[in-house]
């Protein structure tokens, strides 16, 4: 009797022990698998975080363009400088902008006389080329500007170049540079 009174307490332990060993499977296997959506979740985390550093670097050098926008000066001809009504010009840009236009513009008595849209390399550099002053300035002075406008402004010039060119412009946009000329 004790014998059969053993063998059903060890076949008792037996089957606790199986289910005891099914459930900690269970567990485990529900770990394994909560661990294993963990690290999905991580690297996609790990993945979401590159792509925002690459959106920030983004963001910052569309912050430091606006932060350093674009300049020029006129080299030549020097401020002061008599012309003729024929002259060449050589212009350095520094941080041109690619949503933004150049243009070469005289001005005399308030109004703008756009030249040439000038082109600079995409990373800045020197632009040279030949301009006029067919005018009459007032004792023979005007200036020379270089004007960065958007795209509006841009499409607002091209028309008035295919038009009669008559009169001058008020032209929206940021003026960069500007030098005082003298017509022989």
């Amino acid at each position: 009797m004790d014998r059969i009174r053993r063998d059903r307490v060890l076949e008792g332990i037996g089957i606790a022990v199986a289910a005891g060993l099914v459930l900690f499977l269970f567990l485990l296997s529900n770990r394994v698998a909560t661990l294993e959506g963990r690290v999905e979740t991580f690297m996609q985390m790990q993945a979401d975080v590159r792509s925002l550093h690459e959106s920030l670097g983004k963001v910052r050098a569309d912050v430091d363009a606006l932060a350093s926008p674009s300049q020029a000066i006129i080299i030549s001809p020097a401020a002061g400088a008599t012309v003729g009504r024929e002259f060449a010009y050589k212009i350095a840009i520094r941080n041109p902008r690619q949503d933004k236009f150049y243009y070469l513009v005289n001005e005399i008595s308030g109004l703008q006389w756009p030249k040439t849209r000038l082109q600079p390399p995409a990373e800045g550099g020197q632009v040279s080329g030949q301009s006029n002053e067919g005018g009459s300035p007032p004792h023979g002075m005007f200036y020379m500007s270089i004007i960065e406008v958007d795209q509006k402004e841009h499409a607002r010039i091209l028309r008035w170049f295919s038009g009669s060119n008559f009169p001058g412009l008020q032209i929206d946009g940021r003026q960069l540079t500007r030098v005082e000329l003298v017509l022989r």
